[in-house]
């Protein structure tokens, strides 16, 4: 946070996810008076505790059934040299 005379600039990073409705919450709570703003900075990998549920969310989202394919689901498609 950084203070220029009436203003507060407060910098940080947070998950793309967590933007939605995130400008219109800070609008709100500051009765129209704070404005916001991003840039994207780039992907960042997944904490290893929040993965599964990430992807599972995900592919429901997508209507695909909740369950990874693994190479085993693809071998019929993969071109064999005979």
């Amino acid at each position: 946070m950084t203070q220029e005379g009436e203003n507060t600039n407060i910098r940080g990073r947070l998950p793309t996810a967590e933007t939605i409705d995130l400008a219109d919450e800070i609008r709100g709570n500051s009765s129209g008076r704070a404005f916001f703003g991003y840039v994207f900075d780039g992907f960042d990998r997944v904490p290893v505790n929040l993965e599964k549920e990430t992807i599972e969310s995900i592919r429901l989202r997508k209507e695909l059934p909740p369950q990874v394919p693994e190479v085993s689901n693809w071998e019929r498609f993969m071109y064999k040299r005979t």
